[in-house]
């Protein structure tokens, strides 16, 4: 059976949900209905990241989100912008970061927990379900 990367939602109204990507894909998180992965939360970005996974590599990319991106805590992204400033291009990447099981992603404050898998379980969704 393939490994897969498992995200498991830690809080909010979904806590316990778990997302099922597979490994070679690359997913857009963020509030658009057009994102492999939708947050609903306001202060998730329409386009907020990226996860770039081939496993055993996991790669988030922050899309300069308005609120930011963190790893552990740390803000991944994006670069304080000054006040007044227009938002970036879609293009326009902001800051990344490897990831490894038992990192916690927070996006939008939503909070992800992620972990490698070789077993599916009853209780997991895939993007877009």
């Amino acid at each position: 059976m393939n490994s897969k990367v498992v995200l498991t939602v830690c809080n909010g109204v979904e806590a316990g949900r778990r997302l099922v990507l597979n490994d070679k894909s690359d997913y857009v998180v963020g509030r658009s209905r057009d994102c492999a992965l939708q947050l609903t939360t306001p202060e998730t970005s329409r386009r907020h990241c990226l996860l770039a996974i081939a496993l055993p590599n996991i790669h988030l990319v922050d899309l300069r989100s308005h609120n930011g991106t963190f790893v552990n805590g740390t803000r991944v992204g994006p670069p304080d912008r000054p006040a007044g400033v227009g938002r970036a291009k879609e293009d326009d990447k902001g800051s990344e970061a490897d990831l490894s099981p038992g990192d916690r992603i927070e996006i939008g404050g939503t909070l992800l927990e992620v972990a490698v898998s070789n077993e599916e379980s009853k209780h997991e969704s895939r993007p877009g379900e």
